[in-house]
């Protein structure tokens, strides 16, 4: 993974819901012999991404409550210098080291690549394998008909990119899948594009030669961006009681059909009356799925649910949940 002494790092971007952590998590699985370091940002000030990551990596800082590129004069500089740090105590061959960055999907990462690079210190210390922007095929659409920083978020994201990943590429149609190849081409020609199925790629993603590209991209108003930023509403909610499997799929169904527009992401974990699993929720724009994972075992059964989006209010939100109880 490495080819001198420096850190490699490699930076995952994209939207809310393009499929970021699944395809990190497909990676850190695939690599068993490398020793992860995850920096992993959240909008919100739960880490639900953070959570199913932890048991896989080897260290994982949250940077929780706002995009990291709008931290990188102080709190970023400070984490990579912690983790070099501690890698460096450790006496680790670096090419048996890798730190991935997941940025929030309202983070421009651009500007995470500039400080990387321009950055004296972390110059020295740290090595940019790739800038990787993960796309939903079947969000691609809608989201470039979103509000016009949305869309120039979008764009920055793809065009920063130098493997951009297809993600669920599967699961929509043909004509989903090429207009998210035509949107990749118009935005960043220079990009490797892969597809991934579910978690697997096309090929491996360490091992893809890069194309040349330029040194730098930028927008007619980049002052959008930090617009596009506040745009992000996020509402959290702790439910005190057990949910009703189906009329929960039922509403957050018909929920993400009709406001899904403007409710960017779901995501979470729930109790489901009379199952001693933990169950997962996730939705990315229309999309919605839920997944039983392990029993509760010792742990106290709760839930945590996380609305991610535009003009969000709190109390019709607040009553479709209670509407899915268990009576």
């Amino acid at each position: 993974m490495a080819t001198n002494s420096r850190i490699p790092v490699y930076l995952f971007s994209g939207f809310l819901g393009s499929g970021k952590t699944t395809l990190i998590q497909h990676l850190l699985g695939q690599y068993p012999d490398i020793r992860f370091y995850l920096i992993e940002n959240e909008i919100g000030e739960v880490s639900i991404d953070g959570m199913a990551l932890k048991q896989q990596v080897k260290e994982l800082v949250e940077v929780s409550g706002g995009c990291i590129c709008c931290t990188l004069d102080h709190t970023f500089r400070e984490t990579m210098g912690r983790l070099s740090e501690q890698i460096c105590s450790e006496n680790t061959d670096v090419t048996q080291v890798g730190l991935i960055i997941e940025t929030t999907g309202m983070a421009d990462p651009a500007q995470i690549r500039a400080a990387l690079s321009s950055d004296d210190f972390l110059q020295q210390q740290f090595e940019l394998k790739a800038l990787v922007t993960c796309l939903n095929t079947a969000q691609a659409k809608s989201l470039f008909q979103e509000e016009q920083p949305v869309r120039q978020l979008a764009a920055r994201q793809l065009s920063a990119a130098d493997i951009i990943v297809l993600t669920r590429a599967d699961f929509g149609d043909e004509a989903a899948l090429e207009y998210a190849k035509a949107l990749c081409q118009y935005w960043n020609p220079w990009a490797v594009i892969l597809h991934a199925y579910g978690g697997p790629l096309s090929q491996p993603l360490f091992a893809v030669n890069l194309n040349p590209r330029p040194v730098s991209f930028s927008l007619r108003k980049p002052e959008l961006l930090a617009e596009a930023s506040a745009l992000a509403q996020v509402e959290i909610f702790y439910p005190e009681y057990a949910f009703d499997l189906m009329a929960l799929v039922h509403r957050m169904t018909v929920l993400c059909k009709v406001q899904g527009d403007f409710l960017y992401r779901i995501k979470g974990w729930m109790q489901v009356a009379g199952d001693p699993r933990k169950y997962s929720l996730q939705s990315a724009g229309k999309e919605f799925w839920i997944q039983a994972g392990e029993p509760w075992g010792d742990t106290a059964p709760d839930s945590c649910l996380v609305f991610i989006g535009m003009g969000l209010q709190r109390a019709p939100l607040e009553r479709v949940l209670y509407g899915c109880r268990a009576r």
